[in-house]
């Protein structure tokens, strides 16, 4: 009884909420929500905000709600419900019509009130924002990449092979994988910097130094429990250094997000400390020729790059824009 209960609830919550995502105002979920202070409260207005910034307007906005997992505790009457909601909103920009989605994923607490239900907390995978002691560890030993040896040993190989950059086969894998993990490959629990890599292998982008973890860039597939792989392969830092510190690839800065191209990166450092924490892969623009994104960890299609209506987003935020080569 209390589960249907429950999906009845946490569903009326959910429609409430994708009325909020339309018009901008969350004010109306007060009533199910006991602390204001609530991340959405700031996230939903900081979406419509973004939205005006960028001259779009929402024509529309549907929402598809799964519940994942669901707990009660009859001591406490508090029910503990994992739920996962995909949002989709369809812009009008200019003439044309652009559509994003993303999928969150919530882990609700609930309780009786007055004859209904109240949530009293909700906690919301977000974008990572802080490196654990092991990644810091991680990032810490590493060098440069490679000897500069090593270096034109790759250069001077792939100069032979002549990798030519598949842009087309970025989109598309990211595209197909943006809402789900492929299973060749291991999942993370913060995802975002392994869903590039893919995306940018798939590219043809060359495996680097393989075997060697705090060097290049790569995978190798052991059969699951036995896959291998680089620190830049899956943590946001190491790719940043990898892109813009070691010399194998050529990946190149560029100070406008407007000169990067479908299957180009962004990096994100949230607090603007030096540690980039979150990475996206471009794969289409606006009419503006801004950037749209596809991402993991908050799975995310054709996302506006900024992220300003990231739970993760600061003030402080920077961007590093890698613009990657045409051939390797």
């Amino acid at each position: 009884m209390k589960n249907q209960e429950m999906e009845a609830f946490v569903q009326a919550y959910f429609r409430g909420k994708n009325h909020a995502w339309l018009t901008g105002d969350p004010e109306h979920l007060f009533e199910w929500h006991r602390s204001h202070e609530d991340l959405i409260f700031r996230e939903i207005p900081a979406h419509h905000k973004l939205c005006q910034a960028r001259n779009m307007r929402t024509k529309k906005t549907s929402t598809d709600v799964a519940i994942v997992a669901f707990d009660w505790d009859e001591k406490r009457e508090l029910a503990t419900v994992e739920v996962a909601e995909r949002i989709q909103w369809i812009y009008r920009d200019g003439a044309n019509y652009e559509d994003e989605a993303r999928i969150y994923r919530h882990v609700l607490e609930i309780t009786p009130y007055h004859g209904n239900w109240q949530i009293i907390r909700c906690r919301t995978q977000v974008e990572g924002k802080h490196h654990s002691q092991s990644a810091e560890m991680i990032e810490n030993s590493l060098g440069n990449g490679g000897s500069e040896d090593e270096n034109q040993e790759f250069l001077k190989q792939n100069r032979t092979r002549k990798h030519l950059y598949d842009r087309m086969q970025v989109m598309k894998y990211a595209e197909k994988w943006w809402d789900r993990f492929n299973p060749g490959y291991r999942k993370f629990e913060v995802d975002c910097t392994n869903f590039v890599s893919q995306c940018i292998h798939a590219g043809r982008a060359p495996m680097v130094h393989m075997g060697n973890r705090s060097k290049g860039w790569w995978y190798q597939h052991g059969g699951g429990a036995n896959d291998n792989w680089s620190y830049s392969w899956s943590v946001a830092n190491s790719l940043r250094w990898f892109l813009g510190g070691n010399g194998h690839w050529h990946a190149t800065i560029v100070e406008d997000p407007r000169e990067l191209k479908i299957g180009d990166v962004i990096c994100y450092d949230w607090d603007g400390d030096g540690h980039f924490t979150h990475n996206t892969v471009i794969v289409a623009f606006d009419v503006y020729n801004r950037p749209l994104v596809n991402a993991h960890t908050v799975e995310s299609h054709r996302r506006y790059w900024e992220y300003r209506d990231s739970y993760a987003w600061t003030e402080n935020t920077k961007y590093l824009f890698f613009q990657l080569p045409d051939q390797f």
